[in-house]
């Protein structure tokens, strides 16, 4: 995949209205021209989460609200993977309840840039169960 790659991110979302736009907002910061969409997979959420998306949204054209009904992370991956990853070349998978580190982004996108023997990144949280202690 030579230059830079086109990449879509998927954003997991599930009753988060506090802390869903600090996330958006955090992907914003760090994308470039390779950005497709930001896809927020708003799934069985009991509070406000939808109407948070929709009001961040009117304003940034890449990001696109996805209303599921059930609350089921692995439905709303198949339904990504399934109905709406197109054509980017890679998809990035963040749950709702984080924001990313300064620079995460283009460190998660540069392995797979001008090469073809690395097929995917990972990256763990900095806080929670994954933090040292």
């Amino acid at each position: 995949m030579p230059g830079t790659p086109t990449y879509n991110v998927v954003v997991f979302a599930h009753n988060e209205a506090r802390r869903i736009t600090r996330c958006l907002e955090s992907i914003l910061s760090q994308s470039d021209e390779g950005l497709q969409h930001i896809y927020v997979l708003v799934n069985g959420c009991t509070d406000n989460t939808a109407e948070v998306v929709t009001r961040f949204s009117a304003n940034q054209p890449e990001v696109i609200g996805v209303w599921l009904d059930r609350a089921d992370k692995a439905a709303s991956w198949n339904h990504y993977v399934q109905t709406l990853s197109g054509e980017a070349d890679c998809h990035v998978f963040v749950d709702g309840d984080i924001y990313l580190a300064e620079n995460a982004l283009p460190e998660l996108l540069a392995p797979l840039q001008n090469t073809s023997h690395v097929l995917a990144t990972a990256a763990v949280p900095a806080n929670g169960r994954s933090r040292v202690k």
